[in-house]
């Protein structure tokens, strides 16, 4: 009875071994942003006194720090299918 019972234990470590199979790797790939920073319709400049910008309320301004944030990114694939990214700052 004991020599059974190795024998079905041997067999379902085999069975329960074969269905855990490993996943494959995902295709490594690069992807680049260039982005274009612009205020009104002038290419941005840093630390640019000499060209400044005017705000709405006809204040001229040049720029010494700027952040922003990207979000809602949205990838095209080349056969045309577009992927969104999760909403995500």
């Amino acid at each position: 009875m004991k020599r059974i019972m190795n024998v079905l234990a041997i067999i379902a470590l085999f069975i329960l071994g074969s269905s855990f199979k490993p996943k494959p790797k995902p295709a490594s790939s690069s992807l680049f942003f260039n982005f274009k920073n612009i205020v009104d319709d002038k290419p941005l400049k840093l630390n640019d006194s000499v060209n400044t910008y005017r705000n709405a309320n006809g204040d001229d301004f040049y720029i010494t720090t700027f952040k922003y944030y990207i979000s809602n990114i949205v990838l095209t694939k080349t056969n045309g299918d577009e992927v969104s990214m999760p909403e995500s700052y």
